[in-house]
């Protein structure tokens, strides 16, 4: 399946941002929804990183690079129970600030949608 909605694309690359997930890895994922069929790392955390970051690096690194560039307050952790954090519209809407929202562009120009 992949997002064919410019809205959902953008709430899906806001999200991602804000957990700290690299730009590659979140246009990836907004490109190949649900089709990743592959075990990558720290899948069952929300994050699956793109196919040339699960090549590249180890879970460590992508860990430190998900805390480095973290803007919501809770570290990433490997979750097991299938949990996924839940954001207010208020917390969104605190975090979310012009270098966020460049991000986000970057991030949608990367975008392949179908029609």
């Amino acid at each position: 399946m992949t997002i064919k909605s410019m809205s959902h694309a953008r709430g899906m690359a806001m999200y991602a941002t804000i957990m700290g997930y690299p730009e590659c890895c979140i246009a990836e994922f907004i490109t190949t929804f649900d089709d990743v069929t592959e075990h990558r790392k720290l899948m069952g955390t929300g994050y699956i990183p793109c196919a040339k970051c699960n090549a590249r690096h180890t879970e460590q690194k992508l860990k430190e690079t998900i805390e480095i560039n973290r803007l919501y307050p809770l570290s990433f952790h490997v979750c097991t129970t299938g949990y996924h954090i839940k954001i207010s519209d208020t917390v969104v809407d605190s975090l979310v600030n012009n270098e966020v929202e460049n991000k986000i562009k970057r991030i949608i120009r990367k975008v392949k949608f179908v029609a």
